[in-house]
């Protein structure tokens, strides 16, 4: 698992930088603050103990998702700003979970070593900086229809990770196959509509989060007209695993969360195992 994401984060963090004075997404590019193919790497030395693991191919699901964010950095880089919230602001949310419980299953030293990918050295308080990071998301405009094709792919996004985990179950023989992405997309409830918080569900349809219902990623007179729209509440939380972007305590009372981190515990152990030879 923790090669597919270095191979992931190789192909997002190569796409950002590319495109980092695009004007839809140059506001949220923070590489100083979020990059984490550095600290894959030294997780990564640590556990194998060289670097053995870069002749490591990627996997089907994860070719399937570097070609995805190669292809939207080439075609559509305005969609990236997706694929970064999605990478990123997931792995400040659960990272400090997912970090005890591997530090704890795996007998990991305490100075971080195994674990350096969910430290952010250079943010001082995750929750301040999601703050901001959502503020600027809100005040970057884009059309109607740019909003909605954003919305798209950070769903894509998600199933993509999904599938990943998907594919780990099948090679410990735990699944007999990995569902397409069309059919992990309709095991989501979507679309997320007004007074939901996942902060992709507002993007083409009123924000409740803001006063008067105003639209992020809009100029002001199209938010002011899409403010009149009549669009239908959906009441509830946020689906998982959107919720776990915004709101971890929330989304960790969702008992899939628990299936999530004993499949990771499980991918863990096994690859210890390896390492040392059992």
């Amino acid at each position: 698992m923790i090669v597919s994401l270095w191979h992931v984060y190789v192909a997002l963090e190569d796409e950002l930088r590319k495109n980092a004075t695009h004007p839809t997404f140059g506001a949220l590019h923070f590489p100083i603050q979020l990059e984490r193919e550095k600290e894959l790497v030294l997780d990564l030395n640590y556990f194998y103990g060289n670097d053995s693991w870069r002749s490591i191919a990627p996997s089907t699901c994860t070719a399937s998702y570097v070609q995805r964010i190669r292809q939207v950095g080439k075609e559509s880089p305005e969609l990236l700003v997706a694929h970064a919230y999605t990478r990123y602001l997931g792995d400040l949310s659960g990272g400090r979970v997912l970090m005890r419980v591997a530090k704890k299953a795996m007998k990991l030293p305490k100075n971080g070593d195994g674990t350096k990918f969910y430290a952010f050295a250079n943010i001082a308080s995750g929750r301040t900086f999601k703050k901001m990071y959502r503020a600027t998301l809100d005040q970057t405009l884009v059309t109607a229809p740019v909003a909605d094709q954003i919305v798209a792919e950070a769903n894509v996004a998600f199933v993509m990770n999904m599938r990943c985990f998907e594919e780990l179950d099948v090679m410990s023989g735990d699944a007999v196959s990995v569902r397409s992405l069309e059919e992990v997309m309709l095991t989501l409830k979507m679309p997320v509509k007004k007074e939901q918080k996942c902060p992709f569900a507002v993007l083409g349809g009123p924000n409740p989060h803001a006063v008067g219902g105003s639209m992020p990623f809009m100029p002001k007179k199209e938010a002011t007209t899409a403010s009149k729209v009549d669009v239908t509440a959906m009441k509830g939380e946020c689906p998982w695993p959107f919720v776990l972007l915004h709101d971890p305590v929330v989304g960790m009372k969702n008992p899939l969360t628990y299936v999530l981190l004993v499949v990771l515990f499980a991918v863990f152990y096994r690859q210890i195992l390896s390492l040392v030879g059992l």
